[in-house]
């Protein structure tokens, strides 16, 4: 489905260049939850975003369906790290841009955005303004503005990394029931050894910069028991994996 072929990416630092990510190959298939794990400042966040067609690569392409990515586009929907909604505009204003230009009567983009409140939980929300809001609900809001696109893809960036433990966990679980239900690719980047096994079905190790692809880890048959052995078993195999790959300097959040 989506295709990053020998992606390279440098950054300008005064005189000189920082290469975020080095001959990055990798193929996304339809359906599957992929997670992206790496040190800071190994790329991750680059990656997500050439996806995304926000970053044009320094050298390599990406294909989504066989089609070159070249910018932003609704067959990529985007989560970040923050909600960033309209402070003045309610949660139902917020989600109706998205449908600003969709050939649909009025009545039926309403009745979208009350399906996809009503799928994150927060149906009863829809008046609200964003200080009205936990930051958990601010991005609940959020993946449904995504949600309303109807993307084949969706790409999320550390959506949950500014949230306490509990929300956080609680959010994991929504994202993962909303997945099955919609069956929608998902590429997600996150520093949480814990998070990235427990929704992903396949995990990806990223090396410290320049970005390089360290191992790859099925993990679709683990379960969300993080104390039954194939999830420790896996667990311990990353955690070693970042002493030999990313020292003296990575981090990762450890639970």
């Amino acid at each position: 489905m989506l295709t990053f072929q020998n992606i390279s990416h440098e950054y300008p630092s005064g005189a000189e260049t920082i290469t975020a990510l080095d001959g990055i190959n990798l193929r996304v298939n339809r359906g599957e939850f992929l997670t992206i794990l790496g040190p800071s400042g190994s790329g991750k966040s680059t990656l997500i975003h050439i996806a995304g067609g926000f970053i044009r690569p320094s050298r390599g392409e990406v294909r989504l369906h066989d089609v070159p990515v070249e910018k932003p586009g609704r067959d990529r929907a985007m989560v970040f790290q923050d909600a960033n909604l309209f402070p003045w505009m309610s949660v139902r204003e917020n989600l109706r841009l998205v449908l600003e230009n969709e050939p649909v009567s009025e009545e039926r983009k309403q009745e979208k955005i009350v399906e996809v409140l009503d799928l994150v939980g927060l149906k009863d929300f829809d008046s609200s303004l964003p200080h009205q809001l936990s930051g958990g609900m601010k991005q609940k809001v959020s993946i449904a503005r995504a949600l309303l696109m109807d993307s084949p893809l969706l790409l999320m960036d550390e959506p949950f990394s500014n949230l306490d433990e509990r929300t956080r966990d609680r959010l994991n679980r929504d994202l993962l029931e909303i997945w099955k239900l919609r069956g929608q690719t998902i590429l997600f980047v996150t520093h949480s050894i814990e998070e990235a096994l427990r929704l992903g079905t396949r995990t990806l190790l990223l090396s410290k910069r320049p970005g390089k692809i360290v191992q790859g880890w099925d993990t679709r048959d683990l379960g969300e028991d993080i104390s039954a052995p194939p999830f420790l078993e896996i667990y311990r195999e990353i955690h070693s994996t970042m002493e030999l790959c990313c020292p003296p300097s990575y981090k990762f959040e450890m639970r």
